[in-house]
Formats: C-alpha cells, structure tokens, sequence
C-alpha cells in the first residue's frame, strides 16, 4: 500500500534498518574484553570491541551521532 501511494505520488521511499542500527555504531574509543567462561582463549589474551553491541550503554548514543 505504502509503495503503491508513493508511485502514485511521486514520492521518494527510503528504507532503514533499525533492528540493526546499534551494531553500525564504530567506538570511538577502544573497550577490551575477555571471552566468557567456558570459550578457550591463550592465557593472557584480550581482545577490542571495534562495532557498538546491544549490551554495551553508549550504543544508543553513539547510533544518534
């Protein structure tokens, strides 16, 4: 219906993704993390968040900048 009234129209559509929006976000900073218990990683390994995730608290405000 909504594409049928925008040719009709003459609008223009645009689409966005918002169930994955938040993973779009880069850090500008670097959060280093450990893998969970019960995933082998060598001892003393960290490792660096680069993409925002769900979890993380700045990720709704990284998304609106």
């Amino acid at each position: 219906l909504i594409v049928a009234l925008a040719v009709k129209h003459g609008w223009m559509l645009r689409q966005a993704d918002v169930k994955t929006a938040y993973l779009n976000a880069t850090l500008p900073n670097p959060v280093y993390l450990r893998l969970p218990k019960g995933l082998e990683e060598p001892d003393g390994s960290y490792y660096i968040l680069r993409k925002a995730t769900y979890g993380l608290g700045a990720s709704g405000r990284l998304w609106w900048q």
